[in-house]
């Protein structure tokens, strides 16, 4: 449940970003130029996280990564300006390079003989959320003019995921890592 909220509203958000970022005031041009800016980002914080999420506890980590995206989310509410993309994008950055955690935890709780019926199972249920988010947000917009309903539902969802995330603990189980 917890990776189907964060990916839905990842995903709503994603197919939306350039039309969002043209709702704050900016340029489709500069909203693009903005997008690769976050990927660059993206790229330190997903191997630090990475190697980090070795060595501490995931679930911090991916709060951290979750309360991030949400904060993003809330200034791009209450604020209409082009500048307020700036820590928009590095949050969401943040944010984007703590989901390996998430798949790294699965690996370390249940082992490499399960991981693939785990995740495609979980993916799987996650589609749901990839269609149906995307598609949320672009009818919001339509009917209202406004990303805001769609972002703070996105904050909802990415703030619950995180309460999932912080309750998850490793099975009691021996789980086999063949």
């Amino acid at each position: 449940m917890a990776s189907t909220l964060r990916i839905s509203a990842e995903s709503g958000i994603n197919i939306h970003i350039i039309p969002i970022m043209v709702w704050q005031g900016a340029e489709e041009s500069f909203a693009a130029g903005l997008v690769s800016l976050f990927y660059l980002f993206a790229i330190p914080f997903r191997l630090g996280l990475g190697v980090a999420g070795q060595r501490l506890q995931f679930q911090p980590l991916i709060i951290t990564g979750l309360i991030c995206a949400s904060v993003g989310f809330i200034l791009l509410v209450i604020t209409d300006s082009v500048a307020t993309l700036y820590p928009f994008i590095i949050l969401f950055a943040i944010y984007e390079g703590s989901v390996v955690l998430q798949w790294v935890a699965i690996g370390n709780y249940f082992g490499r003989s399960s991981y693939g019926s785990i995740t495609g199972f979980m993916r799987f249920s996650d589609t749901l959320g990839t269609f149906l988010a995307p598609w949320f947000a672009g009818w919001i917009y339509d009917q209202t003019g406004s990303y805001s309903i769609s972002l703070i539902t996105f904050t909802g969802a990415m703030l619950l995921s995180a309460c999932l995330f912080a309750i998850c603990r490793k099975p009691l189980v021996p789980v086999s890592n063949s």
